[in-house]
């Protein structure tokens, strides 16, 4: 790969059409590893670097500088510290391994956080989020898929479409308000202190030294300890919470950022990219415009399908209460149980829409085969 390095950077500015990579290193210039200099542009000035890629780039930069990814087409690794991340759109996956602090408006598929130290705004997800630590404050609109949290001891305000497990949790000093169209799972760790504002569709479980509290309540209002900051829950599906450790789903594995790694993955690109290298400018743009229109057109289709069960998810709720309410009074009455609802499933998950946009930007299906998919999925 050809390199380039460039002093006195005080910013990056990206556009990615395929996969990017960076690394935190501990030398003051920035690098660039490129397979092709006709398929990239890089323009320098005042402090701002400027980079337009339409293949694999690797890129290595002090912490302290700020990353502006305008636009990444394919799926970005980012390992390593950095002071300031600010993400436009990731039409594929994000990994961040650490983050000071950090504003992301858009990822097309699943999102990994190794370490939140300040502050993180995340406006939309469309498959799952997952997050190892957060010591500071994270606040997330819109995640389509599920939430698995591990070591959460800061604020967290989260909307999600599909289920929340949280793993060794201890709301300590911070608000944390939790909405989730299936279940809410969490094992706190530590001296439960803090009051619970809770709304369930299928029930609650809470097993918290001596406080236990189980039923089908629609609401639930209770204070543990001695009091301590407000932690609102909202669930279409049961809300569960115990003092038992659980090891977090998954254990996240960053990109390796030491040189030998580094070297590694540039000989792992070479090798895959070397057919794309070989094919003219006209090929090569006019192939870059179709995935990217077909890409676009079936995220813009899948953000709308996530919007519309985010509005539904309050009928949901709602529904649910009043279900549970009702059925409630008939077990009251027959005195029996056989009435207890069981918690909806959605039948169709975001995960499995994003998937099927993987297999489009992979050029396994094509765009009338994903329609057929997805038609296929809303009417299952």
């Amino acid at each position: 790969m050809d390199k380039k390095v460039f002093s006195k950077v005080e910013k990056l500015e990206i556009v990615a059409y395929r996969n990017l990579y960076i690394r935190k290193w501990d030398q003051e210039d920035v690098e660039i590893r490129f397979p092709s200099i006709d398929k990239i542009d890089v323009q320098n000035s005042n402090g701002i670097l400027e980079i337009d890629s339409k293949l694999d780039c690797m890129i290595s930069a002090p912490q302290d500088v700020i990353l502006l990814l305008e636009s990444v087409k394919g799926n970005c690794k980012i390992s390593g510290l950095f002071l300031n991340i600010i993400i436009e759109s990731i039409g594929g996956n994000l990994e961040i391994e650490e983050v000071e602090t950090g504003i992301i408006e858009r990822v097309g598929g699943g999102l990994k956080i190794g370490t939140v130290t300040k502050t993180m705004t995340i406006e939309k997800v469309g498959a799952n989020l997952v997050l190892m630590n957060n010591n500071g404050s994270i606040l997330c609109e819109k995640v389509g898929g599920d939430l698995h949290a591990n070591g959460i001891t800061g604020g967290l305000d989260c909307v999600v479409g599909g289920s929340i497990v949280l793993s060794n949790t201890n709301f300590e000093d911070s608000y944390t308000s939790l909405k989730a169209g299936g279940n809410i799972k969490i094992s706190y760790s530590g001296v439960p202190n803090f009051r619970l504002e809770a709304k369930s569709g299928g029930g609650y479980n809470i097993d918290l030294g001596k406080d236990s509290i189980k039923g089908i309540y629609r609401t639930l209002e209770h204070t543990f300890g001695s009091g301590g900051p407000l932690v609102n829950l909202k669930a279409g599906g049961s809300i569960k919470i115990n003092a038992k450790s659980q090891d977090p789903r998954l254990e996240l594995k960053f990109m390796r950022i030491d040189d030998n790694s580094w070297d590694t993955l540039e000989e792992e690109i070479m090798e895959k990219q070397s057919r794309f290298i070989d094919l003219g400018d006209l090929e090569f743009d006019s192939l870059n415009h179709q995935i990217n229109h077909e890409i676009n057109m079936k995220t813009q289709m899948i953000e709308s399908k996530i919007q519309n069960a985010m509005d539904k998810l309050d009928v949901k709720f709602r529904n649910n209460f009043d279900s549970f309410t009702n059925l409630g009074e008939q077990s009251q009455k027959r005195n029996s149980e056989s009435s207890i609802p069981k918690p909806t499933k959605n039948a169709v998950s975001e995960e499995e829409k994003m998937m099927i946009l993987k297999m489009l930007q992979d050029k396994k299906i094509t765009a009338e085969e994903a329609d057929k998919l997805l038609n296929a999925l809303e009417q299952s």
